[in-house]
């Protein structure tokens, strides 16, 4: 895989520094290793869903921008939902206000505040669905980015 990846970087020239990391077995895992990868310079981080590869430059760099302005937060970039939304419960379905409901895709955290969450997922055997998810469990607040349109398998 490192050498398929190596020759299309050569054949398309990115203009970001990257550096191939091995995955792990959950996508937890795989940001993990990403983040035990990266300069102890960072200090912002962005994570892109794979499955999603069309997030526009802008929003990446809205999402990081909302990222160093919060003191210990992360932002995620989510389209707004126009059908009907429903959180699952037990017993009740409870109606949610769909402006208040997003599908995030792309998301930038401080450095810090993602290891130490991800950090508590491992720590207590959790496998989260997405790495806000993770920052829930610490306690810290997610913002939502909106973007005008959404990011197509």
């Amino acid at each position: 895989m490192q050498s398929v990846f190596q020759e299309m970087a050569a054949t398309f020239h990115p203009r970001k520094p990257f550096r191939l990391v091995p995955g792990g077995k959950e996508r937890q895992d795989s940001v993990w290793n990403g983040l035990q990868a990266l300069s102890l310079s960072a200090q912002v981080v962005a994570i892109q869903d794979g499955a999603r590869p069309c997030t526009t430059e802008e929003l990446i760099g809205a999402t990081i921008e909302a990222a160093r302005a919060t003191g210990a937060g992360c932002r995620a970039a989510c389209c707004r939902h126009h059908e009907g939304v429903r959180r699952r419960q037990t017993h009740h379905p409870s109606p949610r206000p769909r402006p208040t409901l997003g599908r995030p895709n792309t998301a930038s955290f401080r450095v810090e505040v993602i290891r130490r969450a991800l950090a508590a997922a491992r720590q207590q055997g959790l496998h989260v669905t997405d790495d806000t998810a993770a920052c829930e469990l610490i306690g810290q607040p997610v913002r939502l980015v909106p973007s005008a349109r959404p990011n197509r398998r």
